[in-house]
């Protein structure tokens, strides 16, 4: 039930009790924690990974490169980092996703934080870069009643954009979604 509501029985177990004690879940927990560590350390990995299931960019490290705008160096240390955490692989001389899907990044609130800020800033350089997409702001004043809805929307619109990605098929391209819901007038950590 944990693991279906969550995907996080192995973190579960993991506070409970060493996870390299357990043999049942000894591998499981080495390969989250080398896919963890891939994702939080070099972040444009993720959007490699996602392009590897573009059939247009698959295997290609130079397509990949100039689809995501990124150095061709920067595009095979991800590729190296990505196979070394078992998400990808060489199949005759070309790479392929190994594991399809999302990576559960939520090692700690800090490190989500830093790749939510990676992200962002990543949407700000498209932005300021003039790519096409769908950008958009609104300064509002509202209750804190009207603020938890608008929240609560947020959540069900990235519940909903997972639904989306998940019944689509194939892709055509790797896309960035960013949506933020601050409190501009509150400094308190957490708020």
């Amino acid at each position: 039930m944990v693991e279906a509501a969550s995907l996080r029985l192995v973190d579960l177990l993991a506070v409970l009790v060493d996870p390299r004690q357990l043999p049942s879940i000894s591998g499981v927990w080495a390969r989250l924690e080398a896919q963890r560590s891939v994702a939080i350390d070099t972040p444009w990995a993720m959007a490699v990974l996602r392009a590897l299931e573009v059939p247009s960019m698959r295997g290609d490290p130079a397509t990949i490169s100039s689809g995501l705008r990124r150095d061709r160096q920067d595009i095979d240390r991800c590729l190296e980092g990505l196979e070394a955490a078992g998400l990808a692989r060489k199949v005759q001389g070309t790479w392929r996703p190994v594991a399809m899907g999302a990576v559960d990044t939520r090692r700690t609130p800090e490190t989500a934080r830093r790749l939510k800020a990676f992200w962002a800033r990543v949407g700000v350089e498209r932005l300021e870069a003039g790519v096409d997409g769908g950008f958009a702001y609104n300064l509002v004043s509202v209750s804190l009643e009207q603020l938890h809805r608008l929240r609560e929307a947020h959540d069900a619109y990235f519940q909903a954009v997972r639904s989306i990605v998940a019944e689509d098929a194939p892709p055509d391209c790797v896309a960035l979604i960013c949506l933020q819901v601050v409190r501009l007038d509150d400094t308190r950590t957490g708020a």
